[in-house]
């Protein structure tokens, strides 16, 4: 029996909530500070140049749920980040546009001007560029957002530069911004009734106080009855984390459609080669994808205590966990233990010291949230070069079968990163 992780509890103790979505708590403290500073996505470091595309479907084999009408689909928000050609003419779009920004400001009760430098922000991905032929088909790489979709493009172009499909999979009445077919925003309602209603269980104090005994659980056993106990307690958010995975499940459907014929992607997706991965909730996400849909090849969790049916199925494809240390359990085993421990395949569990929740996301470049303690003393570009470093070897090892070093053992250039494996 598997047990799940729970994301960097926050940082206070007293206060104990799993950060899902990382801003939550922070935009509101931030309205009494001035303007962030900068916010720069690092150069990527591979041989490909990126290129971005949207994608927008309802996918007509799964009701939503959460609507009155029995005639509404789940409506699912893809952005592609991939290998391209680029000409020099070309511009790379921005990290979010001005109405985006907007949104997100009254979303959390803060100033337009807290969050400007994500609307001055440029990616370095360029809109509907062709796909780069030479590497062709390329493995795939499901990613499950918490916040909005393009909460990690440090890591998205990373994968793209160096021969990677991203599909960034924004889930209905949880993603703050999605994106239509052409990169429109698709903005989540403050007042949506079943993202209200799944928050309020994440906030119950017997939630709250079963993650606290699930991150300083002594013993293996003591955490998976914690993490048992914690099932039973969270409810819709595991109906809920079943329809993200069918969201991933959906998006692979349409990836086969996409690989045929003579559209954009035909022949370019290896489909034989497909990864999941996700921050905070979407990591619970990457982890149910994988043990419900046998296309799954490979996962990472970032950060993300991981809830559902990975609980009572133990995970069977190479599992990599990326979390950090809690500073109030400094000495404690990892939150993801379990899931870890029974692994019945290549599995991974990385500690990295100074990191926070934030930190495993782009939030890492939000210097001032350091002040509040949604951030590590990590430096945010070291960070980011970790995570990035790490993930990669990982899909490079287990979608490429490549030989990687750097996953043998913990390693004397990272000494930040507490490193486990273990092998079947």
């Amino acid at each position: 029996m598997i047990t799940q992780k729970f994301p960097s509890l926050v940082i206070i103790r007293s206060i104990s909530i799993a950060l899902l979505t990382p801003l939550l708590l922070i935009i509101p403290i931030l309205a009494k500070s001035g303007p962030a500073p900068g916010f720069q996505i690092p150069e990527p470091t591979g041989p490909y140049k990126v290129g971005t595309r949207y994608l927008y479907f309802a996918d007509t084999s799964t009701p939503d749920s959460y609507t009155p009408d029995p005639n509404d689909y789940r409506e699912i928000s893809v952005q592609f980040w991939y290998p391209a050609r680029v000409s020099r003419r070309a511009t790379p779009i921005p990290y979010l546009n001005k109405e985006a920004v907007e949104h997100f400001s009254k979303y959390f009760n803060s100033s337009p001007e807290q969050n400007r430098p994500l609307a001055e922000a440029s990616t370095h991905a360029y809109l509907n560029a062709p796909v780069d032929k030479r590497g062709a088909p390329y493995p795939v790489v499901l990613y499950s957002p918490s916040s909005q979709m393009s909460e990690n493009t440090a890591l998205y172009e990373e994968l793209a530069s160096h021969g990677y499909i991203v599909a960034v999979v924004g889930s209905p009445h949880w993603v703050i911004i999605r994106f239509g077919d052409k990169g429109e925003n698709v903005l989540l309602d403050k007042n949506d009734e079943s993202n209200q209603k799944m928050w309020a269980e994440e906030n119950l104090p017997e939630v709250n106080s079963t993650k606290e005994v699930l991150t300083a659980a002594p013993t293996l056993e003591a955490k998976v009855n914690a993490q048992l106990r914690l099932n039973q307690l969270m409810t819709l958010e595991i109906a809920d984390i079943r329809l993200w995975a069918g969201d991933l499940s959906a998006v692979v459907d349409k990836l086969e459609e996409l690989n045929t014929g003579e559209g954009f992607f035909s022949s370019k997706i290896d489909l034989d080669a497909i990864g999941s991965i996700g921050f905070s909730k979407g990591g619970a996400a990457s982890g149910q994808f994988c043990v419900t849909d046998d296309r799954c090849r490979a996962g990472v969790n970032l950060s993300g205590f991981m809830f559902g049916d990975i609980v009572e199925r133990n995970v069977s494809v190479p599992f990599m966990i990326l979390e950090s240390i809690e500073p109030w359990c400094e000495n404690c085993r990892p939150i993801c233990d379990v899931i870890y421990s029974y692994a019945e395949d290549s599995a991974y569990i990385l500690q990295v010291q100074g990191a926070r929740h934030g930190n495993f996301s782009d939030w890492s470049m939000h210097e001032i949230l350091k002040e509040f303690g949604m951030l590590g003393p990590i430096e945010a570009q070291r960070m980011i070069q970790i995570q990035n470093t790490y993930v990669l070897a990982f899909y490079n090892r287990h979608l490429k079968d490549h030989r990687v070093p750097l996953l043998d053992a913990p390693s004397s250039e990272y000494p930040e990163v507490l490193f486990e494996s273990q092998h079947p």
